[in-house]
């Protein structure tokens, strides 16, 4: 820890015998490698440790000292929320059958904790055991589903208001495999702490702390229930107090395809085809983990870029920077979805021959858009009730197009660094010209065929 222009900030000194030299990373500059590429297979997990705040500053720390109390943490959450049949069984709070024969117990009791936690168990091992990654062999989790198993099922008792949600394994097999390459402080396991026999594939400790991390940000997207009026007034039935019925998730993803009609209407009249929550749910709420088919450490790369765009402030939290990465994953497909509808004639089923699979774009070409011409129409874009995505006849055009994004080859940028966002501007829809007609005498219009 070093004290600049007043203030304590990270500098952290890491040691790797694979290295020639050390590395010092402070907060700015691990901004400036997670957005710029430069981050190394070794470094990302002390990467996203800074840029999640999971490193702190304080006065006299350390990354060995850091690391080994989070870890001595876990242990201790661990010990509460997955207790053994050997230390149950030598309390005397319940009786071990009051459960299973629907007997009289305590609600809080040792043996009701551990038949929860049985029961948690049990559905997460059915996602781990099916858990796979592109690119890498089928049985590449296997010898560490038991650790995964239970950062899951502590963090779903200790940490989640809502438990465990399908999806999250997903998340935290994209931190084992920041993890896994690490060479890391094995620690002081003191403090009623063993060290394990052996090396393991990646620490729980330190992987429970980078999925917390994460999902503290990421939670909402889990909700399975739509936000509650705060007011408590009777909600109307009309398109803008429907919206609020809508879960999170939903809400996020029908803002980002409203927000592509800003930076190109044919692209997301192609995308409003299909309802956004398809391929929306899988993208936002697993971190875009399946959505690159060029190796499995795109997903990796692409996050490295997400957290770095909330601890540098461009955006306010991990949501606005996933509803950005969003933007621009669609925006980056449009080559393949005018192939695909050239192929197909129909933009519904183009739409979803994309956005439903993975597809071979990089991710730092999303993250190229999502930081800059996309996060430029994040901040500045209207309403999405002010934004018409179909054509209208009796719609009042704007006399300033919006420009259209060039077709290009995959490996082209769409936008280069000097290109610029069209601003805002307002539109009417029919209803309204209609009502001003009627104002004037002049009674319904005449709706013009289509050609």
């Amino acid at each position: 820890v070093v004290r600049r222009s007043g203030s304590w900030s990270w500098c952290l000194v890491v040691s790797d015998s694979r290295l020639p030299t050390t590395m010092a990373l402070t907060v700015k500059e691990a901004v400036s490698r997670a957005l710029s590429g430069d981050v190394s297979a070794e470094d990302r997990a002390l990467l996203w440790r800074v840029l999640l705040g999971v490193l702190k500053p304080s006065d006299e720390a350390s990354l060995e000292s850091a690391l080994g109390e989070s870890r001595r943490s876990y242990a201790s959450l661990k010990e509460q929320e997955l207790p053994d049949v050997a230390t149950v069984s030598q309390s005397d709070d319940g009786d071990p059958l009051s459960q299973l024969l629907g007997g009289p117990s305590k609600k809080e009791d040792s043996w009701t904790k551990y038949y929860a936690s049985a029961d948690l168990r049990t559905e997460i091992r059915k996602d781990l055991d099916r858990l796979t990654v592109k690119g890498l062999p089928e049985d590449h989790f296997q010898p560490v589903v038991e650790p995964m198993l239970s950062v899951l099922a502590v963090w779903a008792g200790a940490k989640s208001p809502c438990g465990y949600r399908q999806g999250m394994h997903e998340v935290l097999a994209s931190v084992v495999l920041a993890l896994r390459d690490e060479s890391s402080f094995e620690g002081d396991f003191s403090a009623g702490v063993s060290a394990p026999a052996k090396k393991v594939y990646f620490n729980e400790g330190d992987a429970f702390a980078l999925f917390d991390a994460i999902m503290a940000g990421l939670l909402p997207l889990f909700a399975v229930e739509p936000e509650r009026s705060s007011n408590g007034l009777r909600k109307k039935k009309n398109a803008a107090l429907a919206n609020k019925k809508d879960t999170p998730v939903l809400k996020l993803c029908k803002r980002a395809v409203d927000a592509v009609s800003l930076l190109d209407r044919d692209l997301a009249k192609m995308v409003a085809a299909v309802e956004p929550q398809l391929y929306g749910l899988r993208w936002t709420r697993l971190l875009f983990a399946r959505e690159f088919e060029r190796s499995p450490s795109e997903p990796l790369r692409l996050c490295d870029g997400l957290f770095a765009m909330v601890a540098g402030g461009q955006v306010k939290d991990l949501l606005s920077a996933v509803e950005c990465a969003f933007i621009a994953l669609v925006i980056a497909n449009k080559r393949r979805l005018l192939d695909e509808l050239n192929d197909y004639g129909d933009e519904q089923m183009a739409a979803l021959a994309v956005l439903m699979r993975p597809q071979d774009v990089a991710a730092a070409h999303v993250l190229e858009l999502a930081t800059g011409p996309v996060l430029q129409v994040f901040h500045n874009r209207p309403p999405p009730t002010g934004i018409i995505l179909a054509d209208d006849d009796d719609a009042v055009r704007t006399t300033t197009a919006t420009p259209h994004l060039a077709a290009a080859s995959s490996t082209t940028p769409l936008f280069g660094a000097a290109a610029a966002v069209p601003a805002a501007t307002t539109t009417f829809s029919s209803s309204q010209q209609t009502k001003k007609k009627r104002r004037r005498g002049h009674g319904r219009p005449a709706r013009r065929p289509r050609p």
